[in-house]
């Protein structure tokens, strides 16, 4: 049997991992190619490993990258033989790791671009136990006709594809969108306005929250923002006159904390929200309520010229 190696990133956080991610690239490349995706994944995933192992054969057609699988007969059963073959071989690389990080299947993550994708959504619903999930970029579904009589489990999936692919047509996904719904798959799917075959900002971005369903969330806090909102409405009224301006003020306040605080850090917007809200109060009352609006104003400039991230803020790979 084949062993698989090639570059990995253990956790950022320092411990021991609590999820992997293994990485499988394109046809021609090897896994140096995808391994410059754990770093920027790795900030919102601080606990997971990634792994990008080189595909098991020479390529045909780059003296120095690797293939799955041949695409010299791009014929239907030439692609599925070398699937098959290139299948045994991953999924002995895939439960090795899992015992070594001893980890369960439900913690293990595939993502694959192009050649890679094929390969994830080939082998990820014949794993007996199911893995957490599936991230596939420009690839297409092999053996569509025969996924049906060899499903095991049903891995969620995510597949992003450019429409200006000029290697794997856009057709492609659609084409595997409804071959994994057909057997009962979750497939949630993206098509990129004028992206050729490569992983753009915006797939970036899909990764990151894969597995997390962003609308409920956007709803939910847009529901607990406008709740809160009107709580604050009903308690200031009886104190001050209400008028459409007045929420000016706490709007601005609000937007001093994030600065000060960190974009995207809770503990900076409290700290921050207690060093405003202590000072705001303290200088209106025994000075001027302009004197502390100009003293905030001030300290959101010497943030964002010395530390323009926040002060818990984090620069973002």
């Amino acid at each position: 049997m084949i062993n698989l190696e090639g570059p990995r990133q253990p956790p950022k956080n320092g411990e021991p991992a609590k999820a992997l991610v293994i990485l499988l690239h394109g046809y021609g490349a090897d896994g140096n190619d995808l391994i410059g995706l754990a770093p920027i994944l790795s900030n919102q995933l601080p606990h997971v490993e990634f792994i990008s192992p080189n595909a098991p054969f020479p390529c045909e057609m780059s003296p120095f990258g690797r293939q799955w699988f041949s695409l010299g007969d791009r014929s239907p059963d030439a692609m599925l033989g070398g699937a098959r073959m290139a299948a045994q071989i991953l999924d002995g690389f895939i439960n090795e790791q899992l015992e070594r990080t001893n980890l369960s299947a439900d913690k293990l993550a595939l993502v694959g671009f192009s050649q890679g994708t094929m390969m994830s959504l080939f082998v990820g619903p014949r794993r007996s136990e199911q893995i957490a999930g599936i991230v596939g970029y420009s690839g297409r579904l092999l053996a569509e006709d025969l996924l049906k009589e060899e499903i095991k489990t049903t891995p969620p999936v995510t597949l992003i594809h450019g429409t200006n692919d000029e290697m794997v047509p856009a057709e492609a996904l659609e084409h595997a969108v409804q071959g994994l719904e057909g057997v009962g798959i979750k497939v949630a799917s993206e098509l990129r306005p004028g992206l050729g075959h490569s992983i753009d900002e915006r797939g970036l971005e899909i990764a990151k929250t894969f597995g997390v369903a962003t609308d409920k969330i956007y709803a939910s806090v847009f529901a607990l923002g406008g709740g809160l909102a009107a709580i604050a409405g009903v308690l200031i009224v009886p104190i001050r006159q209400a008028d459409y301006l007045m929420g000016l003020d706490p709007l601005l306040l609000s937007f001093i904390v994030v600065i000060i605080g960190g974009l995207g850090s809770i503990r900076g917007t409290i700290v921050a929200a207690f060093i405003i809200g202590i000072s705001d109060g303290i200088i209106s009352v025994f000075y001027e309520p302009s004197l502390a609006k100009m003293l905030a104003t001030s300290l959101v400039a010497m943030v964002l010229v010395f530390k323009p991230t926040g002060l818990f803020g984090e620069v973002q790979a």
